[in-house]
């Protein structure tokens, strides 16, 4: 169960319960592999302390079974130690600004949305998501949607509901959202210009 919400990459944090669960009743040859899923999945949930243990234990499991040292890995574990020690520095050091809500289903769905862009007035938010309204209606390889690039306006502090489509090009034109992947990264400073 662990392996399949973690390889939906929709909120591999999820996955963690169950992969902290499945080295306890792994077979010693695929167990380092349990360790490593464990790791990335409790990374994603942010539990950082708690991966980076899974991750020194995959590398001496691998070192003690198959003789290999971290820069024979197929997977650059250190490097995801390292990333695990900074988003700790992150969090510490800006934990009183971070906050992480549901916006409700006005924003979120079942499908994949993320990569958010908020105006600086917080007025309209772009983001990305897999939805199966996508503009093109095609499957990706991946078995999920195409992306698109949905927005929403905060009127009197309610968010309407997000749509990929701006019927008076306001907030982006008919030409923004194609048949393949469409994806928004940020405005630009003067937010006259979005960048997808």
């Amino acid at each position: 169960m662990g392996l399949a919400i973690f390889e939906e990459k929709v909120n591999r944090g999820k996955a963690a319960p169950y992969l902290s669960k499945a080295p306890q009743n792994t077979k010693a040859d695929t167990l380092p592999d349990m360790f490593l899923f464990a790791g990335k999945a409790e990374q994603f949930a942010g539990n950082f302390e708690i991966a980076i243990d899974y991750f020194q234990t995959y590398m001496r499991l691998m070192r003690e079974l198959y003789d290999l040292p971290p820069n024979e890995l197929e997977e650059n574990v250190p490097r995801y130690i390292e990333m695990c020690e900074n988003g700790k520095v992150h969090f510490e050091n800006n934990k009183k600004y971070i906050r992480i809500d549901n916006m409700g289903s006005q924003i979120n769905s079942v499908y994949a949305d993320y990569a958010p862009v908020v105006s600086n007035d917080e007025t309209v938010i772009l983001f990305t998501s897999r939805k199966e309204n996508t503009s093109g209606g095609d499957i990706d390889s991946d078995e999920k949607y195409y992306e698109d690039i949905y927005f929403s306006l905060n009127i009197d502090g309610t968010w309407t509901k997000a749509t990929n489509y701006d019927s008076t090009s306001k907030y982006m034109n008919a030409e923004v959202n194609t048949d393949d992947h469409d994806a928004v990264i940020t405005f630009a400073a003067d937010e006259t210009q979005l960048y997808i």
